[in-house]
């Protein structure tokens, strides 16, 4: 498991892309993107892990969160992406908390 502690790439704007790989569990911890200029996630993980991913990432951050409406998530080409891409468009995640709203861009290219 990998494990992202508060704050722990606390305004990085050199940080423009995460890679996870594999069936890795990621728990994600308060603020973990904050301040960054993350624009890119290359998702090779399980994509029925990838929505709880995005709804935790969203809902821990701060007022210092990623733009998310430019984020683009990268999956497997081999993946069936039609179930991910329909909950993609259907839901914007939210932070309760300082009233971020995202939706994210899927493409499938890794």
């Amino acid at each position: 498991a990998v494990f992202m502690l508060r704050d722990a790439f606390l305004h990085c704007k050199s940080l423009k892309k995460v890679i996870i790989r594999g069936g890795v569990e990621i728990p994600l911890f308060k603020g973990v993107f904050n301040g960054t200029s993350l624009s890119d996630i290359l998702w090779y993980g399980d994509n029925e892990k990838l929505y709880w991913f995005l709804e935790r990432m969203v809902s821990n951050e701060s007022v210092y969160h990623p733009d998310y409406d430019a984020m683009t998530i990268h999956i497997r080409k081999d993946s069936d992406a039609t179930e991910v891409t329909q909950w993609l468009e259907k839901y914007r995640f939210r932070n309760d908390e300082n009233g971020v709203e995202a939706k994210f861009k899927i493409v499938k290219d890794l």
